[in-house]
């Protein structure tokens, strides 16, 4: 199951885990969707290794990334 959460950036969704063959391992991709955006479907995305899932579902981890993300977008 995945989580969203909103933050001050846009949307923020946490995928459930999977096989990366990049990574070689189990990850989770952490995707921005900013309000104008999300209609279109475009964000920025990143894959974390899943060992640190619990750091990954914390607030203020996710409004740091959304942070970085909205100043690439």
């Amino acid at each position: 199951m995945s989580l969203s959460v909103d933050t001050r950036y846009g949307k923020v969704i946490v995928s459930t885990p999977y096989y990366s063959f990049i990574l070689w391992g189990e990850v989770v991709s952490v995707t921005l969707f900013k309000p104008e955006n999300c209609p279109n479907g475009y964000g920025v995305c990143k894959e974390f290794v899943a060992s640190r899932k619990k750091k990954i579902h914390t607030r203020r981890f996710l409004e740091e990334f959304a942070k970085q993300a909205a100043a690439i977008f």
